[in-house]
């Protein structure tokens, strides 16, 4: 079983904007530095369980605030949050508060 990070453990934020950070020196340039982006969570988020490609995926699904460098916040629109981008996770909607 794959499993990602809940959104409410110590390490969430963290992971999430390291990545976010990685994906963006891949489409800026590596020799970029970025401050990490501020993930907070609005309300309940909701666990989902994924079967894909014989996998079990424990995913969450809610609403959060980024805050951080447009193009970091660019780069999340771009390529999704987190791993497993390209198997339809991560993906996000821009929201007006």
């Amino acid at each position: 079983m794959t499993k990602y990070f809940h959104p409410g453990e110590k390490d969430f934020q963290r992971i999430i904007s390291d990545n976010l950070v990685r994906k963006a020196k891949l489409i800026y340039g590596t020799d970029l530095t970025f401050a990490p982006v501020s993930i907070d969570s609005i309300g309940d988020f909701r666990k989902q369980i994924v079967l894909y490609k014989n996998t079990i995926i424990e995913a969450y699904n809610g609403k959060f605030i980024l805050e951080g460098d447009s193009r970091l916040l660019q780069a999340a629109v771009d390529a999704g949050l987190g791993g497993k981008n390209s198997c339809g996770f991560g993906c996000i909607r821009p929201i007006s508060r």
